[in-house]
């Protein structure tokens, strides 16, 4: 059986550390988990990609 289509737009979208929160006109929100990664350069000018995962590692590590 066949569903009928009903237009759903996007309403907000709400990007959290977890991922992107995106709600729709239905009243419906869904959460997509990703992990946003960027360039970060160290002491020495090597550049490398990290994700806030591993930002709050070395800022635990750095207060001991």
């Amino acid at each position: 059986m066949k569903l009928p289509r009903k237009p759903v737009r996007i309403i907000d979208a709400d990007v959290i550390k977890e991922g992107v929160i995106i709600s729709f006109s239905d009243g419906q929100s869904v959460l997509f988990h990703a992990e946003f990664l960027y360039e970060r350069q160290d002491h020495d000018h090597n550049v490398g990609l990290t994700g806030a995962r591993d930002d709050k590692e070395d800022r635990d590590g750095a207060a001991d």
